[in-house]
């Protein structure tokens, strides 16, 4: 099992490597809500928020865990929580790889 620490180190990383693909996670996660609120437009009384489109991916991760056990899956669902945080925290800096 890996440590707390080892976790964190792989998901901070992670974090900064989709933050560069795919942007900040407020405007990447708001461009999703608004593409996801205009599908689902009938069903929906209020647009998605960014930060819904964060829950809402941690809620896809359960889901595929619970089917079957992947550490990928757990992984990004702390992943997509640190991406809640920053959000509903107006976009908290991912922290770089340290050098120490």
């Amino acid at each position: 099992m890996k440590s707390v620490q080892a976790v964190l180190d792989n998901v901070s990383r992670v974090l900064g490597a989709r933050e560069k693909n795919y942007d900040n996670p407020a405007p990447n996660f708001t461009r999703i809500a608004a593409y996801w609120s205009l599908y689902l437009e009938a069903q929906l009384t209020h647009p998605l928020t960014a930060k819904q489109i964060a829950d809402l991916m941690i809620l896809m991760k359960m889901a595929r865990e619970q089917y079957q056990h992947k550490p990928d899956n757990l992984l990004d669902a702390i992943g997509y929580a640190v991406c809640g945080l920053r959000i509903a925290d107006q976009d908290l800096p991912v922290q770089e790889d340290r050098k120490d």
